[in-house]
């Protein structure tokens, strides 16, 4: 069966990013088996791999109806085989799944259906990955219920049962064993990412990051270019240059802001510990799962300190990094003291980072405010008001990045906050 007739049966033409989906075609039709023989499919395994969604169980006979169709369906059964051919193979990058076709032409709200099932059809050998590395079964189970979190998700604000595109790759992250949710926090292995370097003193161990070279901050000492808001009077470039022992640069301060004024380090009083490429464990913050209080998240992060080396002995990590529209530090203009999310910033060491407001707005205001804009957004909850005020009133939201390392856990003992005032008096 040609891809450019199965386009065309399934109302594909003219879909953005269609040579990814076509990759590979010629070399998953070797392996269909033919329509209505697709096993995971059959009503059996479809209940089977649903237990471990965390779905409500009354969604399941939609699920299996739409099974049987998609596996009754010649040309709709030969491109589903297609693409879990292609995702179980992990022939595709994850940024790539979310360029996958919507089937809504065809399939209307239950294209987002097909995505679920798609997703459902790669837990066999997920459980696979899993079993080989020893991992319990409870974690098993908690990293994949976050497929539940985006169906609810996708209820709540587009009324429709399944998973948009965005989130069919968001599942490739845990359904490819990369993420594991271990209590509240989900985590991966990453690099720190950040345009920074990390040095401690020698004698006294505080710790000081610096920015990397060339890199555009505002007035402000935020990344400069949010949203495409540039400072066109304010704006500077930071300074990075190592020369007889001695390094100049800027320094970025706990709180998540860089100073236009350099330092000097002498590098025998200063010991570089970390800069982008250190490899580090990324948190992820579910979106549900209970209150970010400060106990949660350092009991997960606990948790965390343990489960990887036991399960993945082969990875050194130096410590916890977090890129989240969670940490934007605007947040500390409005929100109260007692915020979870202000405690969580205050946690960490804050680093400025790229980015604009689109990820904070789809948190706060859910998925229809790509559609309706700031104005028609719902002002239900106190975040929701706060955040609508604040931006309304010309300010600017953005992510940040923040940073721990495992020598200075627990979590919440607010070291680097509380290393500040040393910073200030004898270093800057």
């Amino acid at each position: 069966m040609e891809f450019s007739f199965v386009i065309r049966q399934l109302q594909l033409d003219g879909s953005p990013d269609l040579e990814i989906s076509e990759r590979f075609w010629e070399d998953s039709g070797k392996t269909f088996p033919g329509t209505g023989n697709i096993d995971f499919l059959t009503p059996e395994k479809v209940a089977e791999n649903f237990q471990y969604t965390g779905v409500d169980g009354e969604l399941l006979p939609e699920v299996r109806k739409l099974a049987a169709d998609v596996n009754g369906g010649p040309e709709l059964s030969r491109w589903f085989w297609h693409q879990h051919y292609v995702l179980e193979g992990e022939l595709t990058k994850v940024s790539e799944v979310q360029k996958f076709p919507l089937l809504k032409n065809l399939l209307g709200e239950k294209a987002f259906t097909y995505n679920f099932l798609l997703s459902l059809s790669l837990i066999p050998k997920a459980l696979e990955f899993h079993g080989a590395r020893g991992i319990p079964e409870k974690v098993t189970r908690d990293t994949f219920a976050d497929m539940a979190v985006w169906v609810r998700h996708n209820q709540n604000t587009l009324n429709v049962f399944g998973l948009s595109e965005r989130h069919l790759g968001w599942t490739q992250s845990y359904l490819r064993g990369m993420l594991f949710q271990l209590g509240r926090l989900q985590y991966n292995q990453a690099s720190l990412g950040f345009k920074a370097v990390v040095f401690r003193n020698r004698e006294t161990g505080v710790l000081l990051t610096v920015s990397e070279p060339e890199v555009e901050y505002n007035s402000e000492g935020l990344r400069d270019g949010a949203d495409d808001n540039w400072d066109k009077t304010g704006g500077w470039l930071s300074e990075y240059k190592e020369r007889g022992g001695k390094l100049v640069a800027n320094p970025i301060l706990p709180t998540g802001f860089a100073m236009r004024k350099t330092v000097i380090l002498d590098l025998s009083e200063w010991e570089k510990i970390m800069d982008t490429e250190s490899p580090m464990l990324n948190i992820h913050i579910p979106a549900e799962g209970g209150a970010m209080t400060v106990e949660a998240c350092a009991d997960s992060i606990q948790q965390a300190t343990e489960f990887f080396p036991k399960y993945f002995p082969e990875y050194s990590f130096k410590g916890f990094k977090c890129y989240s529209w969670f940490l934007d530090i605007s947040f500390e203009k409005f929100l109260a003291e007692t915020s979870n999310i202000i405690k969580f910033q205050r946690a960490g060491y804050l680093v400025p980072t790229a980015g604009g407001s689109e990820e904070t707005l789809l948190r706060v205001f859910g998925e229809q405010v790509k559609k309706t804009g700031l104005a028609a957004a719902p002002r239900k909850s106190s975040m929701q008001r706060a955040v609508a005020e604040f931006v309304e009133s010309g300010g600017q939201l953005r992510p940040g990045g923040c940073f721990v390392l495992t020598e200075d856990l627990p979590w919440g003992s607010n070291k680097y906050r509380n290393d500040l005032s040393i910073l200030k008096r004898d270093y800057l």
